[in-house]
């Protein structure tokens, strides 16, 4: 079974892929991802950083 060619470049994504919240990282909805899990990274280097300020 082959993959259907859209002319528009859309893709055919499965029911269970949608109903997992999952997005193609060429989606302009996984941008929200990205910068979720960049803020996430930053509050944690932020802590880290007070932490070992506060333990010194």
């Amino acid at each position: 079974m082959t993959h259907p060619k859209h002319l528009d470049g859309s893709v055919d994504k499965g029911d269970m892929f949608i109903e997992s919240g999952m997005t193609l990282i060429t989606e302009v909805d996984s941008e929200r991802h990205l910068k979720k899990a960049a803020e996430i990274k930053r509050r944690k280097q932020h802590m880290d950083d007070f932490i070992e300020r506060w333990t010194d």
